[in-house]
């Protein structure tokens, strides 16, 4: 009870503080549900028998920002295995900030990342066409122009790339470019050049948004 005491006292020592409390729990939450149920100053339980979603409607940062908006300070108590889910099976991972144009790289194993990276996770559409569309030239022109810059490094938090325009693909015209990607990565595995592969996927997209050759021309003289 005391270090839940001397976490809650802390949040409240910063304006809108917030202080997350780590206990043991990899597999079952029991410890730090009984932690929290034995003091009242906790305000958030996360534990890995209960899934949760981050964002949206009813994620835990918008109940957390509500939280801070009425109160100014919250303590979250976590056991280590919740969440675990966010780094399992497919996903695409890139850096939130790069100087130079942004690589989107699929995996579709269990890892683990630091919170300079940005992971993409979907069960609405084929992760393999996604991560050949964003690496394409014409999502990479897009972002030079339309996204969010700091200066002259790319920006890319959630907001950012929810604003991509991405075209939603029939079954065949996403697996046209899956069959590319999966190629691609053979040859990256292997130190082979995939450039050829990468122009196969530039052209496919430029069809998809119906891209002039005129247009086609701008974006291979800017990315």
């Amino acid at each position: 009870n005391d270090i839940i005491r001397f976490a809650h006292n802390e949040a409240q020592g910063a304006y809108n503080g917030i202080s997350l409390l780590k206990l043991m729990g990899r597999d079952s939450g029991f410890i730090a549900a009984n932690a929290a149920l034995s003091i009242q100053e906790v305000n958030f339980v996360l534990i890995p028998e209960i899934k949760f979603d981050l964002n949206g409607p009813y994620g835990f940062l918008k109940a957390l920002r509500k939280r801070l908006e009425s109160r100014h300070h919250a303590l979250i108590v976590v056991a280590e295995g919740a969440g675990q889910y966010f780094f399992e099976g497919e996903k695409i991972i890139v850096l939130r900030k790069c100087s130079k144009e942004p690589i989107f790289t699929y995996t579709d194993f269990d890892c683990y990342v630091s919170q300079t990276f940005f992971i993409i996770q979907s069960n609405r559409i084929n992760l393999k066409y996604l991560t050949g569309l964003l690496n394409s030239k014409l999502i990479a022109f897009w972002l030079r122009k339309k996204g969010k810059l700091q200066g002259n490094a790319y920006q890319l938090d959630k907001e950012p790339l929810l604003e991509i325009p991405i075209y939603k693909p029939n079954e065949s015209e996403a697996n046209k470019i899956a069959v590319l990607v999966d190629k691609i990565i053979a040859q990256k595995q292997q130190g082979k050049d995939s450039s050829e592969n990468e122009k196969k996927i530039d052209e496919l997209v430029y069809k998809l948004y119906d891209i002039t050759p005129e247009e086609q021309k701008t974006i291979e003289q800017n990315t």
